[in-house]
């Protein structure tokens, strides 16, 4: 209700859906019209996959640049960090003829994961030439939003708007532009775009003074 029916919900099940158990959350959040889960590591996904979870997830971790079989997966959606990940995807879209739905993430400050800001015409220019990479969607994450002193989110979000809106021009595939986990979501409904990646709050925590 809080979000509204404009925003997709893309729950985090990372950590054994943090200790409560990924199949039993997954399947109770099924039941609540929660059509994709988040997840951090591919064996994740595998363990998802071989209990019976059939709802797309968006894998937000770093590539290993090895193949398996699971990257194959239909509803499997891939993070892209750099331009690395393209060329390794397009690599092994080419030899098993398999389009990549993916994610682009961009670093907007929080300087763990994402396509640094000298990059992105890289990435474009990559992205246009790929057969077998599609961008659906494009994220960032905030590393202060539960603060009281807003002043950095609302950077993070600005160069957000920038450079998604820049990506959304070139790129027609892209659907969902996503900024924040539970933090950012309670905080602020500027942070929720048109999907959200709630965490903690999913379990009944709220890091939101």
């Amino acid at each position: 209700k809080y979000v509204g029916n404009e925003v997709e919900i893309m729950p985090v099940v990372k950590a054994n859906a943090y200790g409560h158990g990924v199949i039993e959350i997954c399947n109770v959040l099924s039941k609540c019209n929660i059509k994709g889960f988040c997840v951090a590591l591919l064996s994740e996904v595998i363990y998802m996959r071989n209990n019976n979870i059939k709802s797309e997830i968006l894998h937000l971790g770093s590539l290993e640049y090895k193949f398996d079989s699971i990257l194959l997966d239909k509803k499997l959606i891939l993070t892209i960090n750099s331009n690395d990940d393209i060329l390794f995807l397009n690599k092994i879209g080419k030899i098993h003829n398999h389009q990549f739905n993916v994610h682009i993430k961009v670093d907007t400050g929080m300087t763990r994961l994402g396509v640094l800001s000298d990059d992105i015409d890289i990435i474009k220019d990559s992205l246009s030439k790929s057969k077998f990479v599609v961008a659906k969607g494009i994220y960032s994450q905030l590393s202060s939003a539960d603060e009281d002193d807003q002043s950095y989110t609302d950077v993070q979000r600005s160069k957000f708007v920038e450079i998604s809106d820049s990506f959304c021009s070139a790129f027609d595939t892209i659907k969902f532009k996503h900024l924040t986990p539970s933090a950012g979501l309670l905080k602020n409904k500027k942070n929720h775009f048109n999907m959200v990646r709630p965490g903690l709050s999913i379990y009944g925590i709220n890091n939101v003074s």
